[in-house]
């Protein structure tokens, strides 16, 4: 399947009075959301290769004792298993005209990860009731989410997000916003200072993602932890 052909031509088409909300809001909010990025048939061809993955995804339930023991019930891919069921991921990952993009609504130039990181693109797929990606912060410093299958807000699968947090517990307080997604819409964070969660789910829902992450020329991790390894490997 002609992945990032999805990507070819005006494929995102944002006007740029869009792009420019969509900047300020990152800048002012640390986080933006992007509705009908892709245009025409673009979702549902990505959606059709993304979606089968849920059957060979790896199930973790575990705490985290990196991130202060925050829980993980899910179904997770990293970046090697990726690569091999769907190759050209890695095209879409490092598309020139997506890494244009969020380099522009970032404000600086983005980058891949190193190509060996197991957390450059992931899968996460949270389908029994109380699946969970606990709260974090992330080791590279942007966060770039597409969302597939998304619940309603009743049923959680949201975004829980607290900006310049100095605990993942910082997601309990009265700073914490909630970002509620639909099938279809994206996401960009700043995931290295953001304490950030996905809210357990009930038993009826599911909520399935890519994950890409990138980094800047000049970025220094304020943390580096084996979150990733234990997540993704």
């Amino acid at each position: 399947m002609p992945i990032p052909s999805i990507f070819e031509g005006d494929a995102f088409g944002l006007e740029v009075d869009i792009l420019q909300r969509y900047q300020k809001h990152f800048r002012a909010h640390g986080y933006t959301v992007f509705r009908d990025l892709l245009k025409g048939g673009a979702l549902a061809t990505l959606r059709e290769a993304v979606l089968p993955l849920r059957q060979y995804a790896h199930r973790r339930d575990m705490v985290m004792h990196c991130m202060e023991d925050t829980p993980r019930h899910m179904s997770t891919l990293g970046t090697q298993t990726l690569r091999r069921l769907i190759p050209a991921l890695e095209d879409v990952y490092t598309h020139p005209p997506l890494i244009a993009l969020l380099s522009s609504v970032y404000g600086t130039r983005i980058l891949p990860l190193p190509e060996d990181a197991v957390d450059r693109f992931v899968f996460n797929h949270l389908h029994r009731a109380g699946d969970t990606h606990g709260a974090h912060f992330d080791d590279y410093p942007i966060s770039f989410v597409f969302v597939f299958e998304a619940p309603h807000e009743s049923q959680g699968g949201y975004v829980e997000i607290c900006p310049n947090a100095a605990s993942v517990h910082d997601i309990e307080g009265p700073k914490a916003q909630r970002i509620v997604l639909g099938e279809g819409d994206a996401y960009l964070l700043q995931s290295d200072t953001t304490a950030h969660r996905v809210a357990p789910i009930t038993s009826s829902a599911s909520r399935t993602a890519l994950n890409f992450a990138y980094t800047t020329e000049s970025f220094t991790p304020r943390m580096v932890t084996q979150s990733a390894q234990v997540l993704y490997s």
